[in-house]
């Protein structure tokens, strides 16, 4: 068996096809902060209610109350920046230039509600970490059209650290669910499975509805979520079952879109690129 430090080492520093992996991240994270920008909630009504509802805090509280004009400005320069990521072009400056701008869009809408904004951020850590590492050495328009310098072995490690850092951010977000769960409501939140099923008759999908007829469904599925939820970050760790237990992450949140109509597609999305992709010859 490998000493647990050269596991680690391998785990950091050392994953397959890093490079040619993290372009996929790259070109996957660009298309789904495109995707949220156009589709999703960062709407006029922000742009056009600040002066009424806006209420800065935390460390960008500076930023200013912005007009219609600038909020649809700010939109327009994360749809381009984020379509440039993930075509490669011009990368090192289109990293950067999402990194910041979806920064402040993501911050000045949070500001609305008066709440914890947190269902998305990690996009933002990992636009933030693309900036760290050559995204763009490999399949990009800058590979293509010689804008890049040759990959050397500092660039492999690098790319390997951001996938590294990113699969445990994911894998750390699902055991920080799986205990808070625990220490808010104890073993009663894993075995009763009321919440999940009074939230489904009030607001869950029309198959979650009908299948509150049987409430022992609701006992097993969150049952189920729970240690899921809790066994991901070894399974993770564990190189074998990492596709496999990403793959389950998929249909777990597919199954939570489809009874509970929950849907964190901008975070499941990212998992063919960040766990399952393997090059050919890698």
């Amino acid at each position: 068996m490998r000493p647990l430090s050269s596991r680690a080492d391998r785990f950091l520093f050392a994953q397959e096809a890093s490079l040619a992996r993290l372009a996929a991240i790259r070109a996957s994270l660009g298309l789904v902060i495109l995707m949220m920008v156009v589709l999703g909630p960062f709407d006029r009504f922000f742009g056009e209610m600040g002066p009424l509802l806006y209420a800065p805090r935390g460390l960008l509280a500076f930023t200013p109350v912005l007009d219609p004009e600038t909020y649809w400005s700010l939109r327009v320069l994360v749809a381009a920046s984020a379509l440039s990521t993930s075509l490669g072009l011009a990368t090192r400056v289109s990293t950067v230039a999402l990194a910041l701008s979806f920064l402040v869009l993501n911050y000045y809408t949070a500001q609305f509600t008066g709440i914890s904004w947190n269902y998305d951020t990690h996009l933002n850590f990992f636009a933030i970490a693309l900036c760290a590492g050559r995204s763009g050495a490999r399949g990009s328009l800058d590979d293509l059209l010689g804008w890049t310098r040759p990959a050397s072995a500092r660039d492999v490690q690098q790319a390997s650290f951001l996938l590294a850092f990113m699969q445990l951010y994911v894998a750390l977000l699902y055991f920080q669910a799986g205990v808070s769960k625990l220490v808010a409501s104890g073993l009663v939140w894993l075995t009763s499975g009321v919440t999940p099923y009074r939230f489904t008759i009030t607001s869950g999908a029309e198959l979650g509805r009908y299948l509150t007829q049987w409430p022992w469904i609701f006992q097993v599925f969150t049952a189920l979520g729970g240690l899921f939820e809790l066994a991901f970050l070894p399974l993770m760790l564990w190189r074998r079952s990492c596709r496999a237990v990403a793959l389950a992450a998929m249909a777990f949140h597919l199954g939570m879109y489809l009874v509970m109509g929950i849907s964190f597609w901008h975070l499941w999305v990212l998992y063919p690129a960040l766990f399952m992709y393997r090059p050919r010859g890698a």
